[in-house]
């Protein structure tokens, strides 16, 4: 672990990760949709959802693209892991 790491809760991150949540959001282009970027907790929210509902954690395959409620499978993995935010779901 770097200086530059931080601990913000239970979970650890990274300086450019601490950099992107301070960020002001707005909404981006997202597969022709206009969405606002997720956080983490409404990630988390997201796959819980899903697992109330369908007694299982979602597939890769199955959140290909993101909706009002939940970024897509490519922005879980590029900002948390797919793993590691299932795993943190899970928890």
């Amino acid at each position: 672990m770097s200086a530059e790491d931080a601990a913000i809760g239970s979970r650890l991150i990274t300086k450019a990760q601490a950099l992107w949540a301070a960020a002001p959001r707005r909404p981006v282009r997202h597969h022709y949709y206009l969405l606002e970027p997720a956080s983490c907790d409404q990630a988390l929210d997201a796959v819980r959802d899903f697992h109330s509902e369908h007694e299982r954690l979602p597939r890769r395959r199955e959140w290909e693209r993101a909706t009002s409620t939940r970024p897509c499978a490519k922005t879980i993995e590029r900002r948390w892991g797919q793993h590691e935010l299932l795993a943190e779901a899970w928890a």
